[in-house]
């Protein structure tokens, strides 16, 4: 018998399941390159949702729940016809917004509501099909790089990773992890924190980071740089766009500009489609691109293999995570994210969120002093 001033242990609370939650819906996410649509549609799994991304006209994708309404059939081993996709099963067609418009068992009857099936609204924007299951609450993320015709674009990875796309982000507004998980590839471990550090709140759907680091280039590196191998400095402008993709420009004093972008897109809590295309201004006959990639395929490898060996789940509400000062950004971010989950962003983006920051999160200069700082709270 348990003594009476002996309490059970509680159970520990439920976790949240912050990529269960329909706020998240109302995004854009890339979820396919266009030229994998040419050869036929792709199945894609987007917060859980099961569709299927399929070109009806040239550069026009469209995507829909990946289940046919008769029997259920993954839709994504059916035909393009006419813009609409046909079901493998029984010839079903279904048009761009999830309506059945055809049977060809009864063609001539009434096709009711039961035979539907949902649609999202699909964009094509820089060489990818976007998707937003929800109402979408901003625009797909403009990179002015894109309509300039000094950059070019540059399509560099598409795979799955078995992360969170919560990590991912964190990950890329972490400016102390550069000299210890990139040591291999331009990481200088001499140089610990960033020369540099400005972290800026702008606005409900956006976190600025500016930040300068101590940097080492191997010959590889410096040809596709065009600076000098050894030690030198790297300015990097970030810009976080709600919920997971990073916009990096990366300026060297060669005058080359590198603009990185990256989409952590959310298959499920514990795995991400990841989607990674670049702009640079400069060409083909500087730096080839199989050069370039040799490069950045050993950036991102050094990358997969922390992120995979994290644990995936992060509580944005109650995380006993000690921080340091360059992890400002990455708490802000959660801020923003607990903000947009509480329901307290409003869906006019003209509408400026008012946020309280302390010291630690507000725009500041470079960083210094003390290095560990228990007081900064996510």
């Amino acid at each position: 018998m348990m003594d009476k001033d002996v309490q059970p242990l509680k159970p520990p609370p439920a976790r949240q399941d912050v990529f269960a939650d329909a706020a998240l819906r109302d995004f854009w996410y890339p979820v396919a390159p266009l030229h994998r649509l040419e050869q036929g549609p792709v199945p894609m799994s987007l917060l859980g949702e099961s569709l299927v991304i399929w070109l009806a006209a040239p550069g026009q994708p469209a995507a829909i729940r990946n289940r046919c309404s008769h029997r259920h059939v993954a839709l994504s081993l059916g035909q393009v016809r006419d813009g609409t996709l046909r079901c493998p099963y029984h010839g079903w067609a279904f048009a761009t917004d999830g309506r059945c418009v055809h049977r060809p068992q009864i063609p001539t009857a009434k096709i009711p509501p039961s035979c539907h099936i949902p649609g999202f609204a699909c964009q094509a924007r820089y060489g990818y099909a976007w998707v937003c299951l929800g109402e979408p609450r901003s625009d797909i993320p403009f990179f002015p790089e894109a309509d300039d015709p000094g950059f070019r674009r540059i399509d560099c990875f598409y795979e799955e990773w078995k992360t969170s796309a919560l990590r991912v982000m964190e990950n890329e507004l972490d400016m102390a992890h550069f000299p210890f998980v990139h040591s291999t590839t331009f990481g200088d471990e001499h140089a610990p924190q960033p020369v540099e550090l400005v972290v800026t709140d702008r606005g409900p759907y956006q976190i600025g980071v500016h930040a300068r680091l101590q940097v080492v280039a191997d010959a590889l590196q410096a040809q596709n740089t065009g600076m000098a191998a050894g030690t030198s400095s790297r300015t990097m402008d970030i810009v976080w766009h709600m919920p997971f993709t990073i916009q990096i420009t990366i300026r060297y004093t060669s005058g080359l500009r590198h603009t990185i972008i990256n989409s952590s897109v959310p298959i499920a809590r514990d795995r991400i489609q990841v989607v990674q295309f670049h702009f640079r201004n400069d060409g083909e006959g500087d730096v080839p691109t199989e050069q370039l990639l040799q490069m950045e395929r050993r950036i991102v490898a050094e990358d997969r293999r922390i992120l995979e060996a994290i644990d995936p789940y992060l509580d944005l509400y109650d995380s006993p995570e000690p921080h340091l000062l360059t992890d400002r950004a990455g708490l802000l971010m959660r801020r923003k994210l607990r903000a947009l989950l509480d329901g307290q962003i409003p869906r006019d983006t003209s509408q400026r969120l008012e946020t309280q920051l302390d010291d630690a999160q507000a725009s500041a200069p470079a960083v210094g002093g003390e290095a560990v700082r228990p007081d900064v709270k996510g």
